[in-house]
C-alpha cells in the first residue's frame, strides 16, 4: 500500500511539474487534521517526495478530512489530496 501510493504521488507530481522551468511547482495536497492518519500520510509522503523531486515545494493542507479535500480538489483549492474511494 505504501508503494503504491508512493508510486502514484511521485507520477502525480511529476506531471505537475513543468521541465525547463527554473522556478519550483507548488503543490497544496490536502490531507485532514493534525493528528489524523490523512494528515500523517501527507505528511509522510511530502517529505519523501520532496528527496527525489527537489523542484517541488508541497504544502500540507490542514482540511476536514476526504470529503472537503473532494470538495476542494474540484473548486481548484488542491493540487492533490487524499480521498476515500466512496466520495470519488
Amino acid at each position: 500500500m505504501r508503494q503504491t501510493l508512493f508510486a502514484v504521488s511521485a507520477a502525480a507530481l511529476t506531471a505537475l511539474a513543468s521541465p525547463g522551468l527554473a522556478q519550483s511547482t507548488e503543490v497544496a495536497w490536502g490531507g485532514s487534521n493534525p493528528g489524523g492518519v490523512m494528515y500523517y500520510m501527507v505528511g509522510v509522503a511530502g517529505t519523501e517526495l520532496a528527496k527525489d523531486l527537489p523542484d517541488v515545494n508541497i504544502t500540507q493542507v490542514t482540511t476536514g478530512g476526504s470529503t472537503e479535500n473532494a470538495k476542494r480538489l474540484i473548486k481548484g483549492e488542491l493540487d492533490m489530496g487524499i480521498v476515500y474511494g466512496s466520495h470519488v
